[in-house]
């Protein structure tokens, strides 16, 4: 009933947008964005001090530690490092099956908490390989993630489970299928990473600022306005 009485609707994910859009034509496909500056200003720098002494490669995810991330693989993907580092920055909100994640606390998983939005772009700056570790269910299917815009302005590597709002950016990202994958395509992530990909990642990230997804709403904006003066 909203939706159909909402003169303008700004869906989230392509997903969304087409469940949606049936109860309103001004109904518009506006995703998440990055402060690609902050990001990008924080590559070179120093490494907050709780990563800073972690044995590498970081295999880092920033966000919410809740029931959209696969933990079990998470699992199997520390224990394929055991040489490395698993950093989880951000709060935990986990409601249901709270053992998989005390399966998770292994010697060389640490988990950061929760951080400032401020502090955050040197955490993701400082990790070998940024995480995008969803199940894929109907939640995550709807879902466009902040920190994969976050990761590619920091030109990082980014490993992400085969949700829709990845294979958008399949061009730049690495897509498991299965566990086994995941933790094969981290190998193939940190082998071929360097300035040359880091660059692609950044000019993409460059285009999905707050700035332009905010310009692009004020034009939809300005014309629901137009139509009812």
């Amino acid at each position: 009933a909203l939706l159909r009485q909402a003169q303008v609707v700004f869906a989230v994910s392509r997903p969304l947008w087409e469940a949606k859009r049936a109860a309103n034509p001004r109904t518009y496909l506006t995703p998440n964005g990055v402060d690609y500056d902050a990001f990008r200003a924080a590559v070179g720098g120093p490494a907050p001090a709780e990563l800073a002494a972690l044995p590498r490669p970081i295999l880092g995810y920033a966000g919410a530690i809740n029931e959209k991330l696969d933990l079990p693989l998470l699992k199997r993907l520390a224990q394929a490092y055991p040489q490395g580092s698993l950093a989880l920055v951000g709060p935990q909100t986990l409601r249901y099956d709270r053992e998989l994640l005390d399966d998770l606390r292994l010697p060389n998983v640490h988990f950061l908490g929760h951080k400032e939005a401020g502090a955050l772009p040197a955490y993701v700056a400082a990790f070998d390989l940024c995480l995008m570790p969803y199940k894929c269910n109907e939640w995550t299917r709807h879902i466009s993630p902040l920190k994969l815009y976050e990761y590619l302005a920091c030109g990082k590597p980014v490993l992400s489970t085969d949700i829709p709002a990845a294979r958008e950016f399949a061009h730049l990202l690495y897509l498991a299928a299965d566990g086994a994958e995941f933790v094969a395509l981290a190998a193939r992530a940190l082998a071929e990473d360097g300035p040359a990909l880091a660059a692609q990642r950044q000019a993409e990230a460059a285009e999905h600022t707050w700035r332009s997804r905010v310009e692009a709403m004020s034009v939809h904006i300005q014309e629901a306005l137009r139509l009812q003066a």
